[in-house]
């Protein structure tokens, strides 16, 4: 991260690497559901048991539940 100062105020630069990083982490969740629906659909069509997609679909619905109440407990203890 650069620091660019300006007068008394400093602004803070994030690199096109942390760019990249953030992007990817605020959506990683979503790429991997995403793979696992398509796995998923893939398996359905071949006929193969889809025991474990069934698995990821509901270890990511617990993921976003609990994203959703974390969420919530921070808006409420800002606010």
């Amino acid at each position: 991260m650069r620091a660019k100062q300006i007068g008394g105020m400093v602004e803070f630069i994030p690199t096109p690497a942390e760019k990249r990083e953030a992007i990817i982490r605020d959506n990683v969740l979503g790429l991997i559901g995403n793979l696992g629906e398509r796995i998923s659909n893939i398996e359905e069509a071949i006929g193969v048991e889809t025991k474990l997609a069934d698995e990821l679909r509901e270890t990511m619905r617990r993921i976003e539940s609990e994203e959703m109440l974390v969420e919530a407990l921070h808006i409420g203890l800002k606010g």
